[in-house]
């Protein structure tokens, strides 16, 4: 009597299946509890990204500006000193400046990385990395103008003569002339970065 009852229940609350069906609804069932489970969304997720990055982006010019006001405090004390102890002062400045171009050029890594999926091998990654910058992509517009391009090419040589030759060859006429005018290549690196994070800000307000 049970056993009538409870095989009645069932068949009422069954769902009928036509052959060769199973497969399909299997299927449909496990593509729902991965969904429950992993519940991922392609782009809420680049979303996120999109906002990591450009605080990345920002992380690193409050660090390079804090470099910046040390290579100002480096030119004060230049005129005032000895002459024994400028060729200190300017070794430090020139050693600040190859750091400024390094942390430029890791937000040009992390840009190349994540948005562009692509970032440049071989022994002359480096300046193909800042050519590649200037490049208009489907994913974004140039991140630097030309004339930034230019003059961080100078930066870049800069850093390649500090970072590969002893302190005593280098010639602090160039590295004064580039502490002079590091501050205003900054401005114009910031302006630049500052038109690439607002693009990213726009594609997530017009998606």
């Amino acid at each position: 009597m049970m056993k009538g009852f409870f095989r009645e229940r069932v068949k009422q609350h069954a769902i009928p299946i036509k052959k060769g069906e199973y497969h399909t609804l299997w299927k449909t069932f496990y593509e729902h509890l991965h969904r429950q489970v992993f519940p991922t969304v392609e782009e809420e997720i680049y979303e996120m990204n999109r906002k990591k990055l450009t605080q990345r982006i920002n992380d690193e010019l409050a660090k390079i500006e804090d470099t910046l006001a040390r290579i100002r405090r480096g030119l004060e004390k230049i005129e005032v000193v000895r002459d024994d102890i400028t060729e200190f002062i300017e070794n430090t400045i020139a050693t600040d400046l190859a750091d400024i171009y390094s942390g430029i050029e890791r937000v040009f890594e992390r840009i190349a990385n994540e948005v562009d999926g692509h970032l440049p091998r071989g022994s002359r990654w480096y300046k193909n990395l800042l050519e590649q910058m200037t490049k208009q992509r489907p994913e974004r517009p140039p991140v630097i103008s030309d004339n930034t391009f230019l003059q961080l090419g100078k930066l870049l040589a800069f850093r390649h003569k500090v970072t590969n030759i002893y302190g005593r060859e280098l010639k602090y006429d160039n590295t004064l002339g580039h502490a002079e005018t590091i501050h205003e290549l900054f401005s114009a690196v910031s302006q630049d970065f500052n038109t690439f994070t607002d693009s990213l800000a726009q594609h997530q307000e017009n998606v």
